[in-house]
């Protein structure tokens, strides 16, 4: 949530480019940070994800809980590509949202 007033709020979606969220991979536990991307609203993508590091296409991402912004193990996506460019230091990790963000009428807002 960015800004609540009595008859508005504002809230910044887990797909805009200027945020990020720290997630895990359910099948092992790894974990990495989804940051939303530029060109598309429906898709996110891994930060900074060596080609070694354990992840696979229809992978469950979940949020981790670090940070404190999200409690640990709600939904985030399903990974949707991986590309390794041997000439990029760097794999590309595609992600799918799991909220149809295009579609969802309702907000669940999260408390401390």
């Amino acid at each position: 949530m960015i800004d609540v007033e009595p008859y508005a709020s504002w809230v910044l979606l887990i797909t805009d480019p200027q945020h990020s969220t720290p997630i895990q991979i359910n099948r092992n536990g790894n974990r990495a940070i989804a940051s939303g991307t530029q060109d598309s609203f429906h898709r996110l993508e891994l930060q900074n994800i060596s080609d070694t590091f354990d992840v696979m296409v229809g992978d469950v991402l979940v949020t981790s809980g670090f940070g404190g912004r999200f409690p640990v193990g709600y939904p985030v996506g399903v990974v949707s590509d991986v590309v390794h460019d041997p000439g990029e230091p760097f794999a590309t990790v595609t992600v799918e949202p799991t909220a149809q963000l295009d579609r969802s009428r309702n907000v669940l807002l999260v408390f401390k």
